[in-house]
C-alpha cells in the first residue's frame, strides 16, 4: 500500500539499501509539475512494487531540469524494475507530458552521510554534484573526505550530505539539504568553502560532471 507525501524523502532510513537517479529535461517549469504529477499518479494508482520503498520528484531551479529518486530494499529488486517495470511506467507518463528527455538513470548505494542537523526543520532546497570515477577505491576514497571536509567545517545552512556510490564504480552522487534558498550559493561563494572545493576538484580520480539546485514537488512511499 502507498501514499503521498509532502516533503522529501529520508535518505538515511535504514532499510534503503538502493537508489535510483534518473534525470528528466523538459519544456519549463508548467511540464516539470505535470510530469511529477502523472510519475507519482502512476505509482500510487496502479499498485505498489516489490522491493520499491518510495519514489520522489524535483525540480530544477532552472526550469527545465527534473529529479527522479527511488529507494529500493535491495539489488533485484531494482535490477527488475529497471528491466521490466520502469519502460512502461515512462510511456504512461510520456502520453500524459510529452517530450521529456531521459539523460539515464543511475543506481546508487548510500555509502556515507554526515546529518549536521538531527531534529532538521521543514526544507525543500537540495543541491546534487555528480562525479565520474575510476573505480570503487576512488569512489570511497573521494567520499571519504568530502563528508569528513563538510562534518569538519559545517557550512551555515546545510542540514546533511549523502554520498551515493554507484554500483557500477563509475560514479559518485552527492545530495545535499539545505535549510533555505541561497545558502548553497552562500557555501559556494565563501572563500573557505571555495579553497575546500578546489580541493575536491584536484582529487584524482573523480572528474566533475554535472552540478545543479532542486526543490521538492512529491513523492509517494510504503504506508502501513
Amino acid at each position: 500500500m502507498s501514499g503521498r507525501r509532502d516533503h522529501p524523502p529520508a535518505i538515511d532510513r535504514a532499510d534503503a539499501d538502493l537508489a535510483l537517479m534518473g534525470r528528466w529535461l523538459v519544456d519549463g517549469p508548467e511540464k516539470q509539475a505535470r510530469a511529477a504529477d502523472a510519475l507519482l499518479a502512476e505509482r500510487s494508482g496502479w499498485g505498489w512494487l516489490e522491493g520499491l520503498i518510495s519514489i520522489s520528484c524535483f525540480a530544477g531551479l532552472d526550469g527545465r531540469g527534473m529529479l527522479t529518486y527511488s529507494q529500493w530494499v535491495d539489488e533485484a529488486s531494482l535490477r527488475h524494475f529497471i528491466a521490466v517495470e520502469r519502460p512502461s511506467m515512462l510511456r504512461f507518463v510520456d502520453r500524459i507530458v510529452q517530450g521529456i528527455e531521459r539523460p539515464g538513470a543511475v543506481p546508487y548505494r548510500v555509502y556515507r552521510a554526515a546529518v549536521l542537523h538531527e531534529n532538521r526543520p521543514p526544507f525543500e532546497r537540495i543541491s546534487i554534484t555528480v562525479y565520474e570515477t575510476a573505480g570503487h577505491e576512488q569512489q570511497r576514497e573521494f567520499s571519504d573526505i568530502v563528508v569528513d571536509g563538510l562534518a569538519a567545517s559545517r557550512p551555515a545552512g546545510l542540514l546533511a550530505v549523502y554520498m551515493h556510490v554507484s554500483l557500477d564504480g563509475h560514479r559518485v552522487f552527492q545530495y545535499m539539504e539545505w535549510a533555505e534558498h541561497g545558502a548553497y550559493d552562500e557555501y559556494v561563494g565563501m572563500y573557505a568553502n571555495r579553497e575546500q572545493l578546489r580541493m575536491v576538484a584536484r582529487f584524482p580520480g573523480a572528474w566533475l560532471i554535472e552540478v545543479g539546485q532542486y526543490r521538492f514537488l512529491g513523492g509517494v512511499e510504503t504506508v502501513g
